[in-house]
């Protein structure tokens, strides 16, 4: 008790201090959380430079005039078209290969550059890139692709966008690839120290946005994924309404696609899934009910 009488002020001092620091990192993720969340390496990278064959450099204008930069590989006779939303690294080049796997039977890809990514104007947020995401989508309405030839597919990133497309609008699958719950899901994991749920701004709440999808729903996560912990993709997985699948990846991280195996199965599922036997069938409607949207 004399030590600490005798101490109390340094201890006051002391404790005054720690606050202090910790105030100041809280501030530091509060006022830096944007360059915290995203990654975008500027490009003006073309898809030959890649070598993707039958691939077109197309530029979009968002609703908020923004320009974004997106690759398009038309789809062969009978085969839909996915709408690629990568992952938080860099821009489109740094997924080339996946769009070659994805489109190596004929399927038509459509990935888009987010707003400050690549050579696409703007700075990332999660209502821009849902406007960017609804943009790619358009697009494909634009060229007279059918509701029932469209497959959203999400990465990592790209599923919060992917998810919060599907569940406003009519498309024929959602594939999701190491997705998560929700993006502050993963940061209150990441940073328990710290109060990142009443912190974080852009939370992609995807587990209160999947009850709204209304077709097939495909989850894949590798439980060795350190980015993205399994958990939060089986935690969205069970959220999600009926029909879904999961398929789980033992020993895998966070980059599936090019693993072994891992196209085949997506195939096999998009086939027993989204069966295309008659031509696109171009039509409208392609929003939702309003009672059904966001």
């Amino acid at each position: 008790m004399d030590w600490l009488r005798k101490h109390a002020g340094q201890l006051k001092l002391a404790g005054k201090i720690l606050l202090g620091l910790y105030v100041a990192a809280c501030a530091f993720l509060y006022f830096d959380q944007q360059h915290l969340e995203y990654t975008p390496v500027a490009s003006t990278d073309q898809p030959r430079d890649y070598g993707l064959k039958g691939f077109e450099r197309l530029t979009l204008t968002t609703s908020d005039n923004q320009t974004l930069i997106a690759w398009y590989k038309k789809a062969a006779p009978l085969h839909p078209t996915l709408l690629y939303l990568h992952g938080n690294l860099g821009n489109l080049g740094e997924f080339a290969n996946r769009y070659k796997i994805l489109s190596a039977n004929g399927d038509g890809v459509l990935a888009v550059d987010y707003r400050g990514f690549g050579a696409s104007t703007g700075s990332p947020t999660e209502p821009g890139l849902i406007i960017d995401g609804e943009t790619a989508y358009n697009a494909l309405i634009a060229r007279e692709i059918g509701l029932s030839h469209i497959i959203i597919y999400g990465h990592s990133l790209g599923s919060g966008i992917a998810v919060a497309l599907a569940a406003r609008h009519r498309v024929a699958a959602l594939v999701l690839e190491a997705p998560f719950s929700s993006a502050v899901d993963v940061g209150a994991y990441r940073y328990p120290e710290f109060p990142v749920r009443d912190l974080m701004r852009d939370q992609f709440r995807s587990d209160l946005r999947i009850g709204k999808v209304k077709c097939p729903i495909l989850i894949m996560h590798g439980t060795d994924d350190k980015t993205v912990p399994y958990q939060f993709g089986k935690r969205l997985f069970d959220l999600a309404p009926q029909p879904k699948d999961m398929f789980t990846f033992p020993g895998d991280g966070h980059d599936l696609l090019p693993a072994p195996g891992v196209a085949g199965k997506l195939e096999a599922w998009l086939s027993a899934r989204v069966p295309l036997s008659v031509p696109d069938p171009t039509g409208t409607g392609s929003t939702l009910d309003p009672s059904q949207e966001e």
